[in-house]
């Protein structure tokens, strides 16, 4: 692969190379676009070590770029442009998957207008959010328009674009439009963009509803949760639709990535973020940032003379949702001798139940020894009926204290110990991985937790909310600011 140099527009080098060049410069106090002539110049006047400390810079850059680009997703059709792949009726969906950088939106939008102006297409161009068509692609579409040979057939209106031949291009935001099913009506090619923000929802409104003959869905996305519908799609082989496209586009699939001042942000994420991998690479977003608890799997390593736990038992009746059902441990921080208290998981039960009998037999089998008496199941109160059921098998239960403030008041007191899992608790785990705090349009951590892993780590909240597990162990937590 061989990209545009900073120094001359026209010429084209290999990576290493300009990283090198560019490395070199720095050494020297030079910009990046210095010319050629300049640069060796700079470089004739200095004395013999100093070069070779010079070209140590320039071998340490090209090393670096060797190990930024050491990890790759792989695609099914990484070699392959995508407008030819559109115009062979072969594929159905089309999913570009990435991190920044790659061009994904820039190969999507020439494809588009390539195809529009040879033939009449009805377009839609849609996000998860859109505020305003300014949020849209619209702009980068007119961008390509305007390069293209055909921009005198093109109408540029606010809302849409329209070519003589009759194509329509319109831009939809999916999650505030009720009558997005009906916006998508005749809808020949779907372009979703930011398509990891889609929500189940509105996946399950658009899939049905483009199904023209030859209608093709174009996705393109940096994934971010396992959890995200059209992420999954893409990357889960069991998950993919037939007659998929699957392509992953990365920075160094641009050529023009030296021309542009993204390689200072790439090489600095590359040297101090631990995001590195998500925001450039195209991984999914493992950030802890966003996650709400911090566990590990195993049973806790405990001082020879094991300390009693209290233990505990909570259940979060599912309704449509599954219900959940945990039995935990609690020893406080100084019985372990550590700056935290431990809550360890060891039986659970999350399953969808369609009656309360199912939800008695789920807790007997996950925890009999309730049936002794010993013990207190600590449930939600919202269920009073499941309550007299499980009563009435013989398991005690009560309703568990609920108001405002106590779910993040439950969730503080989880984040205030550390939490082991026991390594069976395949469930809690995955719970535990991908239980986050939502996320505002630009990423950041809210103080509202997602609701889809939720239900174990209510259950857990129920079990200890009207306990109380401080010894003077607790940590400082911080609950950012709710989105307006």
């Amino acid at each position: 692969m061989f990209y545009y140099c900073p120094w001359q527009p026209d010429l084209r080098m290999t990576a290493e190379q300009i990283e090198a060049r560019i490395a070199q410069c720095a050494a020297m106090g030079l910009p990046p676009n210095t010319p050629a002539d300049a640069y060796q110049t700079a470089i004739n006047a200095l004395p013999p070590a100093t070069v070779a400390q010079v070209q140590e810079a320039g071998r340490m850059a090209a090393e670096q770029w060797r190990s930024m680009t050491q990890w790759r997703m792989k695609g099914t059709h990484d070699e392959e442009p995508i407008l030819p792949a559109m115009q062979s009726g072969l594929y159905e969906y089309f999913f570009l998957v990435g991190g920044r950088a790659g061009g994904k939106s820039h190969e999507v939008a020439e494809a588009i207008v390539e195809l529009c102006s040879n033939e009449a297409k009805r377009v839609v161009c849609g996000r998860e959010f859109m505020a305003s068509v300014k949020d849209s692609s619209r702009s980068l579409l007119v961008k390509k328009i305007k390069d293209h040979h055909s921009v005198n057939d093109w109408t540029i209106n606010d809302t849409e674009l329209r070519h003589k031949n009759g194509t329509l291009i319109t831009f939809l935001g999916m999650a505030r439009n009720p009558d997005s099913a009906k916006s998508l009506e005749g809808c020949e090619i779907f372009w979703g963009e930011e398509a990891q923000s889609f929500s189940a929802k509105s996946v399950e409104t658009l899939l049905p509803t483009i199904r023209e003959s030859g209608s093709m869905l174009l996705f393109t996305l940096n994934l971010r949760f396992t959890d995200d519908p059209i992420g999954r799609m893409a990357v889960i082989p069991a998950e993919r639709p037939e007659a998929s496209f699957y392509k992953v586009v990365q920075f160094e699939d641009n050529p023009f990535i030296f021309t542009s001042r993204l390689m200072n942000d790439l090489r600095r994420s590359f040297r101090i973020s631990k995001r590195f991998k998500h925001v450039w690479r195209g991984d999914f977003d493992r950030n802890t940032e966003l996650r709400i608890v911090d566990y590990r799997v195993g049973r806790p390593p405990m001082p020879d003379s094991m300390p009693t736990p209290q233990t505990f038992y909570g259940i979060d009746f599912g309704g449509t949702d599954p219900t959940a059902c945990v039995r935990l441990h609690h020893w406080t921080a100084s019985q372990v001798g550590r700056d935290r208290g431990i809550l360890y998981i060891d039986r659970e039960f999350c399953s969808p139940c369609r009656s309360n009998r199912e939800i008695v037999q789920g807790v007997e089998v996950a925890c009999p020894e309730l049936k002794q008496g010993r013990w207190i199941l600590k449930a939600d109160s919202a269920d009073p009926k499941a309550i007299g059921e499980l009563n009435a098998a013989g398991i005690p239960t009560d309703g568990a204290s609920k108001g405002d403030g106590s779910v993040l008041g439950g969730i503080r007191t989880i984040a205030d110990h550390e939490v082991w899992v026991a390594a069976d608790c395949t469930k809690t785990q995955e719970a535990a991985e991908n239980y986050r705090w939502k996320a505002d349009r630009a990423g950041r951590p809210t103080n509202v937790p997602e609701h889809t892993f939720s239900h174990i780590w209510d259950a857990v909240r129920y079990a200890i909310v009207d306990e109380n597990l401080a010894d003077g162990g607790s940590v400082d937590y911080i609950v950012v600011e709710e989105v307006e």
